[in-house]
């Protein structure tokens, strides 16, 4: 019965059960913190920036692993191997599977596989390619450690254009997977700061001490 509440007060206080969970967890060790601890843009609630530290790490993981949440598939990232274009096209692109035929290199073909990737209206996530069933899972969650390095030394793409990229890509497919992405930040990388380099609104202008490890 306890864990029944805790779900649905989860779910009442944000309407969104993923980040409401990863809260809900952090509040355990954070209490009144746990709500500023993750910033966002309103127009974008699917990805949320937070400080790489074991905790959140840990409520991250919990929520992915929750059985009263969707069935999730979770993968990692490093941002370090993200610089370049080709370089994201080729971690991202192995990081989610995407088929034996994607092309590395270019942002055309890492459109078409990510759109196909979160398309689940016949069948799992990643059942578009074709060449497997799809995994049964309903939510796809994204963490990228060093999310400052994504695309910092690409001219064409970019780290703030890549994210409306996928925005577009989630918004055009009308039956997908609920996709979250955790954006975590470097050593040294304050949160407005990662905000203004990604192109994403900081939604509110205070400095918070986050507790040491």
């Amino acid at each position: 019965m306890a864990a029944e509440i805790s779900s649905l007060l989860r779910r009442s206080r944000t309407g969104d059960s993923f980040w409401a969970n990863v809260e809900s967890r952090l509040s355990e060790t954070f209490a009144g913190l746990a709500a500023q601890l993750g910033t966002s843009d309103p127009a974008l609630p699917w990805i949320k920036v937070y400080p790489n530290m074991p905790p959140v790490r840990d409520a991250v993981m919990g929520a992915c692993l929750d059985r009263e949440e969707p069935a999730t598939h979770f993968v990692t990232i490093q941002g370090v191997r993200c610089r370049t274009l080709p370089d994201f096209a080729r971690t991202w692109g192995d990081a989610l599977e995407f088929p034996s035929c994607y092309g590395a290199g270019g942002i055309g073909s890492f459109e078409e596989c990510f759109e196909d990737l979160v398309d689940i209206a016949h069948g799992g996530v990643g059942s578009r390619y074709r060449d497997r069933p799809g995994r049964a899972v309903k939510r796809v969650v994204i963490s990228v450690v060093d999310a400052q390095d994504v695309l910092r030394d690409d001219t064409v793409i970019g780290p703030a254009k890549i994210i409306r990229i996928i925005d577009k890509l989630i918004s055009e497919v009308p039956r997908r997977c609920d996709l979250r992405v955790i954006y975590y930040l470097g050593e040294g990388i304050e949160p407005k700061q990662l905000h203004t380099q990604v192109g994403l609104v900081y939604p509110h202008e205070h400095v918070y001490d986050y507790p040491a490890d």
